[in-house]
């Protein structure tokens, strides 16, 4: 099904859900995936090095201090309270204005390309299949589920073991492979709602740092 250009207007909400995209951007790319990237650079280099486990509390400290910044920063995107910018936040509001993100606002946007109008329907409908007219709340709300799901051990962790310690609950722990799947399941939803409001595939969601920072493990340190 092609929607023609007919009622091709943006929704109300654009302006402020792009504002809050860029911030989510920026938290994920630069933040979450930057500290994900450079720890476990340091970690390979230390797998490298069988003499550093002689004497492995710097590399223990480490961890857990990267454990504590990745669970408090992936408990922030999965935060619904009103005043918060998160990926949560950015789904809820999608869903309730779910009506006015319409195939024919989308669509439009394609006018660029000869074949925008067909490339332009594609895309939308992996946000409202069988040619739905405006995007799903259903299918955001899949998604809100999903995230909530993958992150909840992390906020159980962060919530009662970080910001508050609570004498009352034992054993609550988080992995790092649940770490590591919040965070990729972080980085799939922000490019699928890059493409939903930007029109665009963000090609890399993943930290590049080209700075030759590993360069101070190849020196001698002095340490007094």
């Amino acid at each position: 099904m092609v929607v023609a250009l007919s009622a091709a207007t943006p929704p109300p909400r654009l302006t402020a859900w792009l504002e809050w995209l860029g911030l989510i951007e920026e938290d994920i790319v630069r933040r979450l995936s930057a500290n994900q990237a450079t720890f476990r650079e340091v970690m390979r280099i230390y797998d490298l090095n069988p003499g550093l486990t002689e004497n492995a509390y710097f590399f223990a400290w480490l961890a857990e201090n990267y454990a504590t910044t990745m669970a408090v920063g992936i408990r922030r995107q999965r935060d619904t309270d009103p005043d918060s910018v998160s990926v949560a936040r950015l789904l809820q509001d999608l869903q309730v204005n779910a009506a006015t993100v319409t195939r024919a606002w989308f669509a439009s946007t394609y006018t660029s390309n000869p074949l925008g109008l067909v490339v332009g329907n594609r895309d939308f409908e992996t946000f409202a299949p069988n040619g739905g007219l405006h995007l799903d709340p259903a299918i955001v709300q899949q998604d809100f589920d999903t995230l909530q799901s993958l992150t909840n051990p992390l906020k159980k962790y962060v919530d009662k073991r970080i910001a508050h310690h609570n004498a009352k609950v034992r054993g609550v722990t988080a992995t790092y492979g649940e770490l590591d799947t919040a965070l990729e399941e972080l980085r799939r939803l922000l490019k699928r709602y890059f493409l939903l409001l930007k029109q665009g595939a963000l090609l890399c969601a993943d930290a590049v740092n080209q700075m030759p920072w590993t360069d101070i493990f190849a020196m001698p340190w002095k340490i007094g």
